[in-house]
């Protein structure tokens, strides 16, 4: 890590020491000359759907026989400034397409000129030639370097696993601004199952951040575009297998039975007639993994369940026990897809996936204290259609209209009936918690989007509607849940609190949100660009209906004459808003404070198990949920400046300064919680005859309110290498600072009338972090594709095992110890001295909240993949597709907004772009090994932090302080901290 940060940084110093030549206010006359008598062609590179071909290469020559060349950007813009005045040709060429040249392109003196190409698929696919200015830097908006394109081969530096390659997808994106995270589009749309990497054409992450045409902010934003097909049959077959005896066991499993994952997978694309193409693809995954389960429980546990040895129950201080679950899935995919010219200038896509996923055990490992009776069975039947149509009017103006249904059912059914018990970091045992589920939800999308192009401008405009409708039964809690502080009070059979939930299982929510928005890029002049655009956005379901987001951006190229310039200043303004989302209306539907649907009653600390109904502690609150009377939509203001430099044609470097704050962030507060005088203040809003409960009782108002804000500061550092075709790397180190006093939308805070006693670190703020990928084409033919992501370590909460102030939350912290505190209720630990007294002595400080923090990780996965010719030789450059990164043409439109570009910091001027290899042959077969966490580094979760309590005053549990499970997401696989794919493919 540190190596890769020291490069980083010596990126970022050589750029530093480079000499800027200021641009000159006051021109010679003959620089005035040449500038004003100089012209740029520019348009936009689409395919016959009217999704958009980023890098695609194109040539201008004049009359006389020279020649400029270019490449298309992310968005499929391009531009190609300082052309003479007289006649050009331009040809355009991208990989699956036939080559088009274009009739005579007058170009005058000062002129701006556009040319919007519509490429069609061609017969037999050919190379794209990368060119010089790939690493070029511009003032277009949607050119920055610091964006990451990946085609071809660069996609074989990440998982042939759709799961493995979400959490790629989400380390490359980096940090998104705030608790909500980023986002991911697939052919324009939200929502739905990431596609098999092999139907995939190309990834773009982090494009125009503040671009109008998108609600979210554009750093953490990843865009998947699929493959159509072709006018010739082609196709491939995939298979990817890994076992357990190629891999490096979990620390944390005793005993491992063996596991494996076998996938299957296949595409083909043809034509149907002479206006219309198929393409089809089949993925099927059957995954044998494992659950890792790392407890303490009261009894001599079975080494096989974690239940008590030959069920009889011999009660201990404790025992540990670690267990490997065995986790069955099988996940299907299936998606055809048709494009049909309706006219040349007209073209209709539809394209259909079905996914079904199925889980037996499941439950188990994400939280390893969970015991196996906890376990369910789960499945899910995804069924989603997509309809788009794209129309192109003369040479400057472009519409898309898109549509998208999506039906999801999912089903749930506990593997044991029964109340759950959870004695806080030592176990969770019992029955589900969960309860029996049945899901249904449909999602309908509606976009239209528009480009018009004019001399000096670029206008965009469009908007976008979506309703999602959610039904759903669940039983959840319906036989209770009794919580203990520690195993002392578990065996003395004393809770801290039982809860149980009764009422109907039945609820519906249902959300609509619209965004409209407009934008323009204004080229003022050839070295300088300005972007402004307004969006408009609104919904159902809550107070606050009007969020206005402006958004504006500047671009500024040094250099003089009309040539490209070599290093850009950008900066950027903008407001984003985030949703209110069916699952918080659906909480507020079930726990209303009506009754009509269900009521939750918590009980904290009652006599024994089950509660004694005359010798209770306390009476059974009735707990409801409901949104706060004026809820606005959680806001965030961006603010940044960035500044690119071309070091040479092959490297070039940015450097990005991102300010965030966000207000009106929502969290989950209990508005009836009792205060330090035992006062409720809202309990006149209590049902005054609450159900199961006596007239009169108080209860639990969980409200969701706006009320949480949250302060960030990133800066970060790009380094991107083209080296010819034997060698492309993209590198990244980001900084990042973030405070606030919320988690999200269910995060609740210790104290309920003060929410800034939890303002500091977040979940969130991870302050370093470095990802670097690389595809290098070494020597026989062997292609060498790393990714390496490290980061620091994330911080995590210390907090109490006891409800000290009766808000029905185990969240409340210690304080540091004094010369006062009764030594007691002293517990020394490695973070610090910590008085866990309910009442600790005046003047006591709090700790800060999130005050541990978590290990340092480090992966790197690796590809080295070698590909063989079979079948009769073929032309040069008409051959298979070696490899299954890229390939086939086409794709399904930028996200959000069908090919329409965006503006900001964000673009696609960097990154690796790579062609994907051809043999000479025309068949080819692919043989490659990929290692997850190659260097087999130990990735460990952040530590429990949950701290014993009174009466003992001791850290009860044996895991406070230490890791009992691996890390999850990018740096470790569920069941080994090394594990190794081997595949093969046959592409025809």
């Amino acid at each position: 890590m540190n190596r890769l940060l020291a490069l980083c940084l010596m990126a970022l110093s050589v750029f530093a020491g480079v000499t800027l030549r200021p641009y000159a206010v006051a021109q010679t006359s003959a620089g005035s000359t040449v500038s004003t008598t100089l012209g740029t062609l520019r348009g936009q590179v689409a395919d016959p759907s009217g999704a958009v071909i980023p890098q695609a290469s194109l040539t201008v020559t004049s009359a006389a026989g020279t020649s400029r060349t270019a490449t298309s950007d992310a968005s499929g813009q391009y531009a190609i400034s300082g052309l003479a005045p007289g006649q050009y040709t331009v040809t355009v060429e991208a990989t699956g397409f036939s080559t088009f040249t274009s009739p005579s392109v007058h170009i005058a003196a000062g002129q701006t000129q556009h040319l919007n190409v519509s490429l069609t698929i061609q017969t037999e696919q050919q190379q794209v030639q990368v060119t010089a200015d790939a690493q070029g830097v511009s003032v277009d908006p949607d050119s920055n370097v610091s964006a990451v394109v990946m085609t071809g081969k660069d996609l074989d530096a990440l998982s042939d696993d759709p799961d493995e390659l979400s959490n790629e997808l989400t380390a490359l994106a980096g940090p998104s601004a705030g608790p909500s995270g980023g986002q991911i589009y697939i052919d324009g749309f939200t929502g739905g199952q990431l596609p098999p990497k092999s139907s995939i054409r190309a990834i773009i992450i982090n494009q125009n951040p503040f671009s109008a045409q998108y609600d979210k902010p554009g750093y953490g934003r990843v865009e998947i575009l699929t493959k159509p097909g072709t006018d010739k049959l082609h196709g491939q077959v995939f298979v990817n297998s890994s076992a357990s005896a190629f891999n490096t066991s979990n620390p944390f499993a005793a005993n491992q039975p063996p596991y494996h994952t076998l996938q299957y997978n296949g595409n083909v694309s043809g034509p149907l007639g002479k206006r219309a193409s198929f393409f089809f693809s089949f993925d099927r995954r059957n995954i044998q993994d494992n659950s890792i389960v790392n407890a303490n429980v009261p009894y001599v546990p079975d080494p096989a369940t974690c239940e008590p040895e030959n069920g009889v129950v011999q009660e201990t201080t404790g025992t540990l026990c670690n267990l490997a679950v065995p986790y069955p899935q099988t996940r299907m995919d299936i998606s055809p897809r048709i494009d049909y010219q309706l006219t040349p200038t007209q073209t209709l896509t539809a394209r259909y996936s079905y996914y079904r996923d199925t889980r037996d055990n499941s439950g188990l490992g994400a939280n390893p204290f969970v015991l196996p009776s906890q376990a369910y069975n789960r499945n899910e039947v995804e069924n989603r259609i997509q309809i788009s149509d794209s129309q192109v009017y003369g040479a400057k103006f472009v519409n898309n209209t898109r549509f998208q249904y999506i039906h999801d059912t999912s089903n749930q059914a506990p593997q044991l009936v029964a109340p759950a018990i959870n004695v806080l970091q030592n176990f969770q045992g019992g029955g589900s918690p969960l309860g029996t589920l049945h899901d249904t939800q449909q999602e309908f999308e509606v976009q239209n989007y528009a480009s018009l192009a004019l001399a000096k401008h670029y206008i965009r405009f469009g908007g976008r509607i979506r309703h999602t409708q959610d039904t759903n039964y669940s039983s959840a809690n319906f036989q209770g849940t009794y919580t203990y502080s520690n195993l002392n009070a578990y065996l003395a059979a004393k809770p801290s609190q039982f809860s149980i939930t009764n009422g109907t299982p039945t609820q519906k929510a249902s959300v609509t949100d619209l965004g409209l928005y407009a934008e323009d890029d204004w080229k003022v002049r050839p070295n300088f660009t300005i972007s402004y655009g307004l969006r408009f956005e609104t919904q159902n379901q809550i107070a606050n209906k009007v969020n206005f987001a402006p958004r504006v951006a500047l671009s500024y190229g040094f250099g003089t004459g009309g040539k490209q310039p070599k290093t850009v200043l950008r900066a950027g303004y903008g407001i984003f808003y985030n949703r209110f989302t069916y699952d918080l209306l659906l909480n507020t539907n079930r726990y209303n404070l009506d009754q009509l649907g269900q009521v939750q009653s918590i009980q904290s600390n009652p006599n024994g198990t089950p509660p004694g109904s005359t010798t209770e502690a306390s009476p059974a609150l009735p707990t409801f949920y409901r949104t706060q009377p004026g809820l606005n939509a959680p806001a965030i203001t961006e603010a940044g400046t960035g500044i690119e430099h071309q070091v040479n044609k092959s490297v070039s470097v940015s450097a990005t300064y991102l300010y965030s704050r966000g207000i009106h962030q929502l969290l989950s507060r209990n508005i009836d919680a009792p205060m330090a005088d035992g006062a409720r203040p809202a309990l006149g809003l209590c049902p005054t005859n609450p159900v199961g409960a006596a007239p009169g009782t108080p209860c639990n108002i969980y409200e969701y309110d706006s009320l949480a804000v949250f302060k960030e500061n990133q800066v970060f550092l790009n380094l991107n290498v083209a080296v010819g075709r034997k060698l492309t790397f993209t590198g990244f180190y980001i900084y990042s600072k973030a405070n606030s006093d919320t988690g999200g939308p269910g995060y609740h805070p210790s104290n309920q009338y003060d929410i800034m006693q939890d303002y500091g670190r977040q979940f969130f703020d991870v302050r370093n972090r470095v990802f670097a990928f690389a595809n290098y084409s070494a020597p026989y033919g062997f292609r060498i594709s790393p990714f390496l992501s490290a980061s620091s370590g994330a911080p995590f909460n210390l907090q109490l095992s006891q409800d000290i102030n009766g808000d029905s939350f185990f969240n409340d912290r210690p304080t540091f110890a004094s010369s006062d505190s009764n030594p007691a209720t002293v517990d020394n630990t490695k973070y610090g001295n910590f008085d866990v007294s309910p009442t600790p002595p005046t003047g006591s400080q709090l700790i800060p909240i999130n005050y541990g923090n978590g290990p340092v990780q480090f992966a790197m996965n690796m590809r080295v993949a070698k590909s063989f010719g079979v079948g009769p030789r073929v032309e040069e450059g008409k051959g298979a597709v070696a490899g299954g990164g890229g390939g086939g043409p086409g794709g399904g439109g930028r996200g959000g907004g069908g090919g329409m570009p965006g503006m900001g910091l964000g673009g696609t001027g960097g990154g690796p772009h790579g062609p994907s290899a051809r043999v000479d042959r025309r068949y080819s077969i692919t043989l490659s090994a990929f290692a997850h966490n190659i260097f087999n580094v130990v990735n460990l979760a952040p530590p429990n932090g949950t701290l014993g309590g009174p009466p003992d005053g001791t850290t009860d549990s044996p895991f406070f302080g230490k890791s009992n499970q691996l890390a999850n997401g990018f740096f470790s696989h569920g069941s080994a901290v090394r594990d190794f794919n081997f595949q093969a493919l046959f592409n025809f």
